[in-house]
């Protein structure tokens, strides 16, 4: 599966920017210790509160920081299987993360700051075996998210997907679920968001 379609040479939209090399490891983020044992649920609040952080910058180092944090809950190797491009490793997950906050950024302020808030809205979709040989696996981390302009028709389901990399899991990407109330549905079969009933 490809992410993001960066085209088959260098992005020119890379000149000059901070292209990191990633090495997935444990972190510690809003009082979450995201290590080999932390929950897919607890990387996807500090995902989506980073992104938040982003988008709610307003000054250029606090959003480079919020940047980093998005860059360090990537599953940077998992990403890189899925380049079918001829970027290289680095430019690659550049592209995918940094796509992360304007993908999203209309429904970020309904992203919760708060564990224990955040924790009680997601849904989990999985996890299911990833298609490497590795015995890794993906899920999904859904939440329900309302129209900024109260529109109810307008109200989304922001998916955060996620990896395990190197151990631990990690954020491949964000997309939106257009059947709404599956969501919906999902959430009463598991006690805090673990619902595990695959798509639909």
């Amino acid at each position: 599966m490809t992410i993001v379609n960066c085209g088959c040479s260098r992005d020119v939209r890379l000149a000059g920017k901070k292209v990191r090399t990633v090495t997935v490891k444990a972190v510690n983020l809003y009082g979450l210790s995201l290590d080999a044992s932390a929950a897919p649920e607890q990387v996807a609040f500090a995902v989506m509160r980073a992104v938040r952080e982003d988008i709610e910058a307003s000054h250029e180092s606090d959003r480079e920081a919020a940047l980093q944090k998005q860059f360090d809950l990537c599953a940077a190797d998992e990403i890189q299987r899925r380049n079918r491009t001829r970027l290289t490793r680095d430019e690659f997950v550049h592209n995918v993360v940094s796509h992360w906050a304007p993908t999203v950024a209309y429904y970020a302020r309904d992203f919760e700051t708060d564990w224990e808030r955040a924790q009680a809205r997601f849904v989990r979709r999985g996890p299911t075996p990833t298609k490497n040989a590795d015995g890794a696996m993906e899920c999904e981390i859904a939440l329900q998210v309302s129209d900024p302009q109260d529109d109810p028709h307008a109200q989304a389901a922001v998916v955060v997907h996620l990896a395990q990399n190197s151990g631990f899991w990690r954020v491949l990407h964000f997309s939106f679920d257009p059947s709404r109330k599956a969501i919906a549905s999902e959430k009463g079969k598991g006690k805090g968001g673990d619902a595990d009933s695959g798509k639909g």
